[in-house]
């Protein structure tokens, strides 16, 4: 393997959001040490505020808000027509993200009878933008933030159009590692599932017990939520923040720009969503029972890329008809909504869950209902690519994946294209007695290949909080970063 950074690539690397907390330091380091030719994109002005303040003149920053800005009163719908044209995709393609926001976000009444307009606005704004990026820079290589968003969408098409790579970074599974995923495959360069290492039988032991013991594998956001601490005052600041920014814009670029008014997205979401939390576990919850025969349904975060893929995206209410009325009259569905889908308000809507119950074999989990127990008990089960597609291998039971990851041709998995398949799958599955032809004889085998998984991820919490006490922490995640992002740059400027 080359050990040095091919230094005739040129990198584009997204930063906002999360990001700036942690990969700033870590990555000011390795340019000043290396010399990287990179340019960095990012979606506020704010962030580019903080990106000049950190980086080098010489290192060009674009920003998405501030092109909008100065270019949103030029832009007519009508234009979408050289986006379909150059890069052959359709609105609806585009903008299955935006179209989530519009149906589960309370800030949707705003413009209500212009939203397709405004779609394509933002999807000729977005085509543009890149299209800038390309002219200026011409980058070789992709770094993003993992997001199935309208801007994700357009530029992931200008990278196959011009043959460029494409790489997104996503936490997975563990609070302290994460993983690069190239976007036209999601496989990780720095795993092969052709060439796993054997480890010991302690070793897997180890693993196992750590997992089930300690649940050292409860999803990323979650443990990153112990990690962090927002003080109030913080908090206050924030609010303000947003309410000076959102004073002095118009409505249509706030909505061009995926913005909330302050108080939307403080007070009232907050409340909204107590009262519909209050309506879920009192009125929609139903008891479970582990005993009966069942398959779980894990439902996934959305908007997100998995799930809103960049390739396709298969319907989770199509799903779970078909699957209703693929089992046996003994069999019950249960289904289990994600944990950070009620983070920030980011809930579904109760008429989706309403809508469910009409299916009298399918019974709704409490929001804290365990999910390891669901997987054990369960005769097989369905993810949309999360942490419990991942758990099913480890506790060998036939999982249908209708999200996108790099391991789905594991053999326990079942990779979901079209909700119409979901009939033969489910036949295959139940006409294979206790799944012996379908999961793996050894359970040391399964926990063999999480831990080359776990070995692929490189070392990292993405989700830090600037007003975290903990500096040694923070010090030793910034040395892990540094070393994460030189195997990286190592990695993907190198590829054969």
């Amino acid at each position: 393997m080359t050990k040095e950074i091919n230094y005739n690539k040129k990198i584009l690397l997204n930063l906002d959001g999360y990001q700036l907390n942690v990969f700033i330091n870590p990555l000011k380091k390795i340019l000043s040490k290396y010399p990287i030719k990179i340019s960095l994109h990012c979606a506020s002005i704010e962030d580019k505020k903080i990106l000049a303040d950190n980086f080098s003149e010489k290192i060009k920053i674009y920003c998405y808000e501030e092109y909008v800005r100065e270019n949103y009163s030029k832009i007519k719908p009508e234009e979408f027509d050289k986006v379909f044209n150059t890069l052959n995709l359709t609105i609806e393609e585009i903008d299955l993200a935006f179209e989530f926001y519009k149906k589960y976000y309370f800030h949707s009444i705003m413009l209500k009878s212009k939203t397709n307009i405004i779609s394509k606005k933002r999807a000729v704004l977005y085509f543009n933008f890149y299209e800038k990026i390309f002219n200026d820079f011409d980058p070789d290589i992709i770094l993003h933030e993992h997001t199935g968003g309208t801007g994700s969408k357009i530029l992931w098409s200008f990278c196959k159009k011009y043959h460029r790579d494409y790489y997104f970074i996503k936490g997975l599974y563990f609070a302290d590692k994460f993983i690069i995923l190239n976007h036209e495959n999601f496989l990780s360069p720095f795993f092969d599932p052709k060439n796993l290492k054997q480890f010991s039988y302690k070793e897997i032991e180890n693993f196992k017990n750590k997992y089930l013991k300690e649940k050292n594998l409860a999803p990323f956001e979650i443990n990153a939520k112990k990690i962090n601490k927002i003080n109030i005052n913080q908090k206050f600041k924030n609010f303000f923040k947003k309410f000076t920014i959102y004073k002095r814009n118009i409505k249509e670029i706030n909505y061009l720009l995926n913005r909330f008014p302050p108080i939307m997205d403080g007070i009232l979401f907050r409340l909204l969503s107590k009262i519909r939390k209050f309506i879920f576990t009192n009125f929609i919850v139903d008891k479970v029972n582990l005993n009966l025969k069942f398959i779980t349904v894990f439902l996934q975060v959305e908007p997100e890329l998995t799930v809103y893929s960049l390739q396709h995206k298969v319907d989770i209410n199509k799903i779970i008809k078909n699957l209703s009325n693929s089992l046996p009259k003994d069999y019950y569905i249960y289904l289990k909504e994600h944990p950070s889908q009620h983070i920030n308000s980011r809930f579904r809507s109760l008429s989706f869950f309403w809508k469910l119950k009409k299916f009298k074999n399918l019974k709704i989990c409490k929001i804290n209902q365990n999910s390891t127990d669901l997987i054990k008990n369960s005769h097989f089960l369905i993810s949309g690519g999360g942490t419990t597609a991942f758990e099913s291998i480890i506790l060998n039971k036939p999982c249908i994946n209708y999200g996108q990851n790099f391991y789905l041709n594991y053999k326990t998995l079942f990779n979901l294209k079209t909700e119409n398949e979901i009939f033969d799958i489910v036949k295959t599955i139940l006409n294979n007695k206790n799944n012996k032809e379908i999961c793996l004889k050894s359970e040391n085998e399964n926990i063999n290949f999480a831990l080359n998984v776990k070995n692929s991820m490189l070392d990292g919490y993405l989700f830090l909080s600037k007003s975290l006490e903990n500096f040694e922490l923070i010090e030793k995640n910034e040395k892990s970063l540094f070393e994460s992002f030189k195997e990286i740059f190592i990695k993907i400027t190198n590829k054969n």
